[in-house]
């Protein structure tokens, strides 16, 4: 199955490049990200390249990416070389034209999501659909907890906000009781219905896997992308309300200890 090109990063707000190169035969070129316009310090989240054939009958140059002896399966460099290669086929022409998809991220702490959401974007795009799951709901939870612990610190010392989360609140009293009280004491946006019944869906399959170590029911394409979906939206939504919060600190709807 072809990877799903994009889908997974586009949910996550990658920018995608397409360009197009010439390799030639048994031979290798260099290319340098930042000349397509990419920043030099950009996190690279996938590479697709696409060979074309210039005539029907003759099958194009294979573009090979050259390494070193680790395998870079996690991050891109911003500089890679490219081999021409005719896999012993004889007939194949001197050069051939490659179409790239480079899927990235700038550099940013505002504007990279955390490496889970990323990891969750990487499996939805390889069609592993069950393997969205875990990084998707360990993004938006430990998104979460940051901006809940901050307005429970309000009322009681960080000692004490922390027990409270770590051994009585859990996530689905973090989400359902607590987020809403603190939208309504800081003026913050609730969550859309439709959103956070996702999200506590993805929290019930998260405990599924943790409990029997997989899904009792695989997801569909369509499953993983809502889930990946509702991850980006409560990712997101974490950080608008810890800005809520930090605002209602300082205007005094919030007591600051």
């Amino acid at each position: 199955m072809m990877p799903n090109l994009g889908g997974g990063y586009a949910a996550i707000g990658a920018s995608q490049t397409r360009r197009k190169a010439t390799i030639q035969r048994e031979a290798a070129i260099e290319i340098d990200f930042s000349t397509w316009g990419i920043p030099p310090d950009a996190t690279i989240l996938s590479l697709y390249m696409t060979p074309i054939a210039s005539e029907p009958e003759h099958p194009p140059l294979r573009p090979l990416f050259l390494h070193s002896n680790v395998l870079p399966v996690t991050s891109i460099p911003p500089k890679i070389w490219i081999y021409g290669s005719s896999i012993a086929n004889h007939a194949v022409p001197a050069s051939s034209e490659v179409q790239f998809f480079v899927f990235w991220l700038p550099a940013g702490t505002a504007a990279i999501p955390p490496s889970h959401l990323m990891e969750a974007a990487r499996k939805y795009s390889a069609h592993k659909h069950d393997e969205v799951v875990l990084p998707a709901h360990v993004a938006f939870e430990s998104a979460l907890g940051p901006p809940v612990l901050s307005a429970i610190r309000a009322f009681c010392s960080v000692e004490k906000a922390k027990e409270f989360l770590d051994h009585g609140a859990t996530l689905y009293h973090q989400l359902n009781v607590l987020v809403p009280m603190i939208c309504h004491i800081t003026g913050a946006p609730r969550l859309q219905d439709s959103i956070l019944s996702l999200l506590n869906r993805l929290r019930t399959l998260r405990n599924e896997i943790a409990h029997d170590g997989h899904l009792r029911t695989p997801l569909t394409q369509d499953n993983a992308a809502e889930f990946l979906t509702a991850s980006v939206f409560g990712y997101r939504y974490a950080l608008l309300l810890q800005s809520s919060i930090g605002n209602a600190i300082q205007t005094g709807r919030l007591p600051q200890r």
